[in-house]
């Protein structure tokens, strides 16, 4: 007769109400039960849990016996990390069909039957007709089992090889309890499906480093094992789901680093308590895991004794000049979300130290000169999914997703050319994460080369940690290649701290999206990564799309950006009065860049901020040139301004009203307070104007027209200036087109806009300022090449009453009194024209 299925599914959730993340359900059978002549044993059956759902099939307890199933939930313990079971309860299921899993248990169903056992009636009978002469008639009912039928039914009630090595009644000979079995029986293992040949009491161990033929396992009560039926000796020592399989894979590692093999995994989970060392040539497993419905190979550890950075799989050796590490997952047992943000960051203050974090295991450590490509490999449940720890870099990822709550890479020795394509890279709070350690004659940082590589999905794209004493003056480099796609960034793109660089990095292209900034007292409904409030306060969040500390060498932001506009400050960010607010894009303190970087995609949204004071400052150009700073003012080494390339700011009438804006000038002590940055570069206020503009006009505003309008010859053009009010839109006018045309968000206190690193196509002829609202300026300034500060003239501020200026097409008499300025142009000595 046909033994009837049915099916149990989830859903299962934890005791937040949440879906259960992962786990494992366990259903076992009191006892055997038969329907008719169909024979159902009993045992263990085992599915895992993943995101709350689940799905096995199960023979129906409706056979003659009748037969109850017990159910347990096995789940990490996230503060001894050991393994916890939970019993659940017995349900029954008496027809087919489908049934989720909380409708059946606690069901109400008919005890086991106390007939008698028929079929075990009939194999005691068998048993004692087929004694053997040195067996007596006690000693096989007290066995209940020949030799012969122990072949055909080895294990009833052993489902593990475990129980099995536990055994005491399996013998060599016969006795009182005892199971009598020959050399060459086989005996299977139910849960792994592993079969063992029994072997003659005297042989010699098995040797793993010299595959010398011997027994591999020995029984309690002294039978010697070998496992049969595999190439390598790796399955001789894999358990059951669940049950610890450190020693059988590290003694498999082993054999194979000592046949130069690569190690072989077969598609299914590994559970272990301790750090598997591979000296191989390779790993390859079956594939990479997905969740339970995409299951893979899978090596899940639960640590004895948690020691930081503690990996699942250490590459020791064995890939020096390459080898493959294939369709491999390493999983630990630290699954935590933004709302344990205080278990696994306890020590926030220390930011953006190392120790702000909790201890952890990691998925893979690279240690000595060994240089791996992973494909298809992922991690999970770990601080970190990688730990780059080599001497000699070139460590490879194709397709590959590094996840871990800390970081999904974390580049502890920087030994350079790291390549990823492809896959992904993310974290709870950072997705790449390098720090300070020497190695190689430097300190710290990470030379990177990703194309097409998903990040985000975690508060950093790019964070560099403090975890080692670094030198006063010595910068912590970021470097190479990114192609990168950045998607719900909770805090930033990249975040260093003071002593942090770009050098010689080029952002091929990237897409950025913000994510919401979610208050972590409730779980999240959808895709949230912001920080939790114990890290950062929610109003301080998401004030820069990256933090860059010093440029270096040759920087290039290519035109290939998608969606440049997320660069700018999260919409999500709450209003502050802090100058920090107003940061959009970049904060670093300076640098002397090269004359080749490029900053033409990220445009006008890049600012210099000053990690002492707080202040804004001006932006270094994409020349770099012959710069210093004093504070926070970019000016020229010798200490002589250059010319404002404005007619006479300060004169009212270089000023023309646009649709109906009113112009008033006031002097500047008569405006709001001024912070004493702009006090500085505005010599202490002393004379100068500013202007406000007013009226009813959507777009009323003023434009002041250049007395020599700049050519498009090659060179940067900019502008800078102070606003409050607003919002305000400015932008240089070209004869054909527009430079910078940018609307400045609204702010109530003075505010430093540079605008800068880009050439104009046509002639720039004015500068043009427009509003909604009233707005308030400080006397701008319009430059070419390098940022410039504020100059009342267009003659350099030199001791003499003439200067040349624009290549020497013109000549200015400076020192006569405001607004009595005069230039004097020609383009042949013999016509000279009198300008103003």
């Amino acid at each position: 007769m046909a033994v009837t299925k049915a099916t149990v599914t989830g859903p299962v959730y934890d005791g937040r109400g949440d879906l259960l993340a992962d786990g494992r359900l366990i259903f076992t059978r009191g006892s055997w039960d038969k329907s008719g002549g169909a024979l159902v044993v009993h045992g263990q059956e085992g599915v895992d849990v993943l995101n709350g759902d689940f799905t096995i099939s199960l023979a129906c307890t409706d056979g003659d016996r009748g037969q109850l199933i017990n159910a347990s939930y096995i789940y990490p313990d996230h503060q001894s990390g050991r393994p916890i079971t939970m019993n659940l309860g017995q349900f029954a299921l008496p027809v087919a069909g489908s049934y989720e899993l909380g409708d059946i248990l606690g069901a109400a169903d008919y005890p086991p039957s106390t007939q008698i056992d028929a079929l075990a009636a009939a194999l005691a009978a068998a048993a004692v007709a087929t004694a053997a002469a040195s067996q007596t008639a006690l000693d096989k009912l007290a066995t209940g089992l020949s030799a012969a039928q122990a072949s055909a039914f080895p294990l009833v009630g052993r489902d593990t090889l475990a129980e099995l090595l536990a055994d005491t009644t399996i013998s060599y000979t016969a006795g009182v309890g005892k199971v009598v079995v020959s050399v060459g029986d086989t005996i299977t293992v139910r849960q792994g499906e592993y079969s063992y040949e029994v072997v003659s009491a005297g042989t010699a161990a098995f040797d793993r480093l010299t595959a010398t033929t011997g027994y591999t396992h020995a029984t309690a009560g002294g039978v010697l094992l070998k496992v049969v039926g595999n190439d390598v000796p790796d399955a001789a020592f894999f358990t059951a789901t669940n049950v610890d399989d450190t020693t059988g894979l590290q003694l498999h590692f082993d054999w194979c680093e000592v046949n130069k093999q690569r190690a072989i995994l077969v598609q299914k989970d590994y559970w272990t308590t301790d750090t598997i060392v591979s000296r191989c040539r390779g790993i390859e497993g079956g594939t990479q895991y997905v969740d339970s419905g995409n299951p893979g190979t899978r090596i899940y550890m639960n640590p004895t004794v948690m020691v930081d950075l503690k990996p699942v799989i250490q590459i020791a050796a064995g890939m020096y000049g390459g080898g493959q590490v294939n369709g491999v997952s390493a999983f630990g047992n630290q699954s935590y979300t933004m709302q344990d943000a205080e278990t696994w960051c306890p020590n926030p203050a220390n930011l953006p130290a190392y120790t702000a974090f909790a201890a952890g295991p990691v998925g893979f450590e690279i240690i000595g000169t060994n240089q791996p490509t992973f494909t298809n490999c992922s991690t999970k449940g770990v601080k970190a999914g990688r730990l780059d720890n080599s001497t000699n870099g070139h460590i490879y990822s194709i397709n590959s997703n590094w996840n871990g709550w800390m970081a999904g890479i974390y580049c502890k020795k920087n030994s350079e050319d790291y390549f990823t394509l492809g896959g992904s890279v993310s974290g709870l709070f950072a997705g790449y994460m390098y720090g300070h350690g020497f190695h190689a004659n430097h300190y710290g940082g990470v030379a990177v080369r990703m194309i097409a590589t998903h990040m985000g999905f975690s508060a950093y794209g790019f964070y560099e940690v403090n975890d080692a004493t670094l030198p006063a003056g010595v910068n912590v480099s970021l470097s190479g290649y990114l192609d990168v796609q950045f998607e719900y960034i909770g805090e930033a793109i990249i975040c260093q701290t003071d002593s942090g660089a770009l050098q010689g990095l080029e952002v091929a292209g990237f897409k950025m999206s913000w994510s919401i900034i979610h208050d972590w007292a409730t779980p999240a409904s959808g895709w949230a990564t912001n920080l939790h409030p114990s890290i950062k306060a929610y109003d301080d969040q998401q004030r820069y799309a990256m933090r860059v500390g010093t440029l270096t060498r040759r920087i290039v932001f290519k035109n290939g950006f998608s969606y440049t506009s997320a660069l700018r400050r999260s919409p999500y960010c709450l209003a502050s009065t802090s100058a920090q607010a107003l940061i959009r894009v970049v904060m670093w303190d300076g640098g002397l860049i090269s004359n080749d970087s490029d900053f033409t995609a990220v445009g006008n949204d890049i600012f210099v901020y000053s990690y002492s004071d707080g202040t804004v400052g001006p932006f270094l150009n994409n020349r770099g040139g012959q710069v210093v700073k004093r504070d926070n003012l970019v000016i020229n080494r010798s200490g002589v301004r250059y010319p404002n390339l404005i007619k006479a700011p300060f004169v009212a009438s270089s000023w023309t009203s646009i649709n109906g804006g009113i112009i008033t000038r006031y002097p500047m002590s008569d405006l709001a307070a001024r912070p004493q940055l702009l006090r500085d570069e505005y010599d202490g206020d002393s004379g100068w104007y500013g202007y406000g503009v007013s009226g009813t006009g959507s777009d009323r505003g003023m434009v002041s027209a250049l007395p020599v309008s700049i050519p498009a010859y090659g060179r940067v053009a900019g502008f800078s200036f102070w606003y409050y009010g607003g919002p305000l839109r400015a932008r240089l006018a070209l004869s054909s087109g527009t430079l910078y045309d940018t609307t400045y968000i609204a702010t109530t206190e003075w505010t430093k806009v540079v605008a800068t690193g880009r050439v104009p196509q046509s002639p720039v002829t004015s500068i043009q300022f427009f509003a909604s609202a009233d707005f308030y300026i400080t006397l701008p300034t319009v430059f070419v090449d390098d940022v410039k500060p504020f100059s009342p003239s267009h003659a350099p501020m030199v001791t003499g009453s003439l200067a040349t200026y624009a290549n020497n097409t013109a000549a200015i008499a400076a020192g006569l009194p405001a607004g009595s300025m005069y230039m004097v142009t020609g383009s042949d000595p013999r016509q000279i024209a009198i300008v103003y």
